[in-house]
């Protein structure tokens, strides 16, 4: 009785969309993580200018339940115009 081995051979069309499709999530990815930090950048980078930081936080408390985050350090006028 044959076995067959549970590894692909190096000409395998399995392996070559496995390593597309890896690929592209990885562009993807990072692509994603680009647009994270232009969203910051725009944001911060305005008629007034407010640190990133504090753009990421507004933005994470504004996500998450209230009471996750202290937002003590942010004024009222940052947390406004972001």
């Amino acid at each position: 009785m044959k076995v067959k081995s549970a590894t692909m051979p190096p000409g395998s069309t399995e392996s070559v969309a496995y390593q597309k499709r890896s690929t592209t999530m990885g562009v993807f990815i990072m692509l994603l993580a680009l647009l994270a930090l232009w969203l910051l950048a725009g944001i911060s980078v305005g008629s007034t200018s407010i640190a990133p930081v504090i753009v990421a936080k507004v933005l994470v408390a504004k996500i998450l339940p209230h009471g996750w985050i202290d937002m003590r350090s942010v004024s009222e006028t940052e947390s406004v115009v972001v």
